[in-house]
């Protein structure tokens, strides 16, 4: 020990002050561990909330075009009697289809265009 670490104070016990360092250290090592976990757990619920609305998103899209489909399908097979929207709306649903499926098709190939030039 160097002598800086042998000085006490009067009256004071230099195995007490010695004994009470390890236990110092335990106790710096928990709240630092206490804080790092709190903060993990608050990146883990921030990632948790992110991905539960990426997903709501995700499902609410695919079921809007399940019912542009199904409207679209209704309207293409189906006698004009039975027509329940307009022209104009159904031409609507049918540029909001075709774009849908013309921009996954051309995503598709420029994929693997790019693909290939990388191989």
């Amino acid at each position: 020990m160097s002598e800086t670490q042998n000085l006490a104070f009067i009256g004071q016990d230099v195995s007490e002050n010695e004994s009470n360092e390890p236990q110092r250290a335990k106790d710096e090592a928990r709240r630092l561990f206490e804080l790092v976990e709190g903060k993990h757990e608050r990146d883990q619920q921030i990632r948790r909330q992110i991905h539960l609305g990426i997903l709501i998103g995700f499902w609410v899209g695919f079921s809007l075009m399940i019912i542009f489909l199904i409207v679209w399908a209704w309207q293409l097979l189906l006698p004009a009697r039975l027509f329940f929207v307009t022209i104009t709306s159904f031409d609507i649903i049918q540029a909001i289809i075709v774009s849908i499926v013309g921009s996954s098709f051309l995503t598709k190939h420029v994929r693997n265009f790019f693909g290939k030039l990388n191989d």
